[in-house]
């Protein structure tokens, strides 16, 4: 599911970064890629915790389990902070950025739902 995801992430980022910068509104469009990537790499971590909470209880599974919770919480967290709080690019380039790789996540997660249960060709 993470193959389908990024390229349509991608897809629909390049769109949005692109509209935004034939507009003439360059910082949103890079603020646009700011937001993708960082949604992507939440997303990326937060699957790959879900993972490895879930298929067993070994010690060195729950020391992964430590390391990406310590990686993805403050890191992440407060890399996004301080995107937002030196207002380095438009809020609303990184929102549209953020949605892009929303909607993705979305159709995404119903093509394999509906895949699963047989509705889809």
């Amino acid at each position: 599911m993470l193959k389908p995801l990024a390229w349509m992430g991608l897809f629909l980022t390049f769109s949005a970064s692109a509209y935004l910068w034939l507009s003439g509104r360059h910082y949103a469009a890079y603020g646009a890629w700011v937001g993708a990537i960082w949604m992507f790499l939440n997303l990326f971590v937060l699957l790959h915790l879900v993972r490895m909470s879930l298929s067993g209880a070994s010690p060195d599974s729950q020391k992964r389990v430590f390391a990406l919770t310590l990686v993805k919480f403050p890191v992440l967290y407060l890399a996004g902070f301080m995107v937002l709080r030196y207002r380095l690019f438009p809020v609303r380039g990184i929102v549209i950025g953020l949605t892009a790789v929303m909607v993705a996540f979305t159709f995404a997660w119903m093509k394999a739902v509906f895949a699963r249960e047989g509705r889809t060709a």
